[in-house]
């Protein structure tokens, strides 16, 4: 929004109505007379859209097979600190002791394990629904403000002739028969706002009375048709301020936005980090390379090539519990 107040005879089309310029204070219109909506309708309006938006992708989310959960907490490794790999290096450690008979052990192993999925697979739920848990906090703070708003006055606006702010974009809008500096977020469909030359349309809109002129979201308010620029000063009668209707409400598109790509999140630089030192440099090589020496060692040792008659070279203790005893210190760490 970047037209500040049209000088000289700026003037609406609708009703006669024009919104004060240098005070922040306008009579009462009468009832009959009243454009715009109430301030507790209007509250209750963007209440019950936000509401309806956000159960939608509530049920999406509770509908999503549990399977799918956990194997979207196992892929991405990036995000969640356990993978399928130590999923799967753990059952196999843990299959390795059973067959071995380390009962307890591998009773105990796979107890930790599941204990580790559970807390992921919460914490990756907690993840994904951290947006809903936000909205839920935003829809109780508006439903203070319809229980509130019988108290409020023009004096809890900001003044009309504020100056712009890149942090909140503010709308003249009639609300209780007054016109009041309203934030963008606050805009609902049937919400009749004052639209000056120059200004950027918070939504869809629509001129009430004169030409019915149509606004798209993000268009400006201008002349209709470029015109060359005059070879002398002349005189031209400025576009006068247009009482249009909200159509659709602005915050919608944002919030829509918002719940469908809020994971899609830079990753940040602890979780590169990790990803980097768990992902390539233990479980591509430090795991592969300790698994390895093992294995290679236990092969040397049943064919008689390596501590022959020195230590017991049962094929079972040599090829499954020697690796597995040599992977356990690792899983914490992968």
């Amino acid at each position: 929004m970047v037209a500040g107040p049209a000088d000289g005879g700026g003037s609406l089309q609708t009703g006669g109505v024009a919104p004060a310029m240098a005070k922040n204070q306008e009579p009462k219109a009468p009832i009959h007379d009243r454009i715009g909506l109430d301030t507790k309708d209007a509250l209750q309006c963007l209440h019950d859209d936000i509401e309806t938006m956000l159960s939608g992708h509530e049920e999406r989310f509770r509908r999503q097979f549990w399977l799918e959960k956990i194997r979207s907490t196992l892929v991405g490794t990036s995000t969640s600190p356990l993978g399928w790999f130590p999923v799967l290096a753990s059952l196999l450690c843990a299959l390795s002791l059973t067959v071995t008979g380390y009962y307890w052990s591998a009773g105990l192993l796979a107890a930790l394990l599941l204990l580790t999925v559970a807390v992921v697979v919460r914490e990756n739920n907690l993840r994904k629904t951290e947006i809903f848990r936000k909205l839920r906090t935003v829809l109780l703070e508006i439903r203070l403000g319809i229980v509130l708003c019988k108290d409020w006055t023009i004096d809890n606006y900001p003044h009309l002739c504020s100056p712009l702010s890149p942090c909140v974009t503010l709308q003249w809008t009639y609300r209780d028969g007054h016109v009041v500096n309203l934030p963008w977020a606050l805009l609902v469909r049937g919400d009749h706002i004052v639209m000056r030359p120059g200004q950027v349309s918070p939504g869809t809109c629509q001129e009430v009375g004169g030409r019915g002129r149509r606004f798209k979201c993000g268009e400006t308010y201008g002349l209709q048709q470029p015109t060359e620029p005059p070879v002398k000063p002349i005189a031209r009668t400025p576009l006068p301020d247009l009482v249009c209707v909200v159509e659709a409400t602005p915050y919608l598109d944002i919030l829509r936005k918002s719940l469908d790509s809020f994971l899609d999140r830079p990753k940040t630089i602890i979780n590169l980090q990790r990803d980097l030192l768990v992902s390539r440099c233990l479980q591509r090589w430090g795991l592969g390379v300790i698994l390895f020496l093992t294995v290679s060692i236990g092969i040397l040792r049943n064919v008689g090539l390596y501590l022959q008659g020195k230590l017991p070279t049962n094929w079972m203790n040599v090829f499954l519990l020697n690796p597995t005893a040599a992977i356990l210190p690792l899983l914490p760490l992968i």
